[in-house]
């Protein structure tokens, strides 16, 4: 691993009088024709029928849900639903360029749901880690083909740009001390697994990101075996 490694800026946008009409247009792509609740100076809370759409105006991050259902079958293979759903980003001008390019995966519980996550593409062919292995920032649940804005349950939409221009250097931790500290207990557990013994078969380097912001991406070591996925920070400081 190197011994020298990169903790890149997170900018964060601080809200604008631009902010409140960005919710304002984002709220009528969801076809929500109701004026906002004010939950706070950053916080709007859309409500219409059975649809919910709650808007930070400083990152314009959100998360939707809409309870009204018409359960059919989709025809569509994994990969058609997730292209599908994609578009759909990008008519609601939210695919943005990292998560064009990131890895996706989609799980179907029955015949009529679709889970879809979206991480960002990786910085310096390191990936993306969040809190939960089989859940991005970005995920939804979706209906039929995921072709409609209909077709969406629910979308949990947090992204953080990363600014690659912007970043520091730090010493990396010797991987055998990131070990010790998993196993004190100071890492991170992102897939459990329980079994008794658990054998550690990859070890490799990724940043993480929180759903909540910070100002820094910084890197960890992804220790990972059979059903089991845990990071610790890989630098000193």
């Amino acid at each position: 691993f190197n011994k020298i490694l990169k903790v890149y800026f997170t900018p964060k946008a601080a809200t604008t009088l631009l902010a409140s009409n960005r919710a304002l247009q984002l709220a009528e792509k969801f076809n929500i024709a109701a004026p906002p609740e004010i939950i706070s100076e950053t916080t709007y809370l859309f409500t219409y029928e059975n649809k919910h759409l709650t808007v930070s105006l400083d990152t314009s991050n959100f998360i939707y849900t809409n309870a009204t259902t018409s359960a059919k079958p989709s025809l569509e293979k994994d990969e058609a639903t997730v292209a599908n759903f994609k578009n759909l980003l990008i008519n609601l001008g939210l695919l943005k360029e990292e998560l064009a390019k990131g890895p996706t995966k989609l799980y179907r519980p029955d015949a009529q749901i679709s889970q879809i996550s979206i991480w960002p593409e990786g910085v310096e062919n390191m990936p993306i880690i969040t809190a939960d292995s089989n859940k991005a920032l970005v995920s939804a649940t979706t209906l039929h083909s995921a072709k409609e804005i209909s077709d969406i349950l629910s979308l949990d939409y947090t992204f953080w740009p990363i600014d690659t221009k912007t970043f520091a250097t730090y010493p990396s931790k010797n991987v055998t001390s990131a070990f010790d500290e998993l196993k004190a207990g100071r890492g991170l557990v992102i897939l459990s697994s329980d079994q008794a013994r658990i054998s550690i078969t990859q070890i490799y380097l990724g940043f993480y990101q929180s759903k909540e912001y910070s100002p820094y991406l910084q890197p960890v070591y992804v220790f990972q075996g059979s059903g089991f996925i845990a990071i610790v920070p890989a630098i000193t400081t």
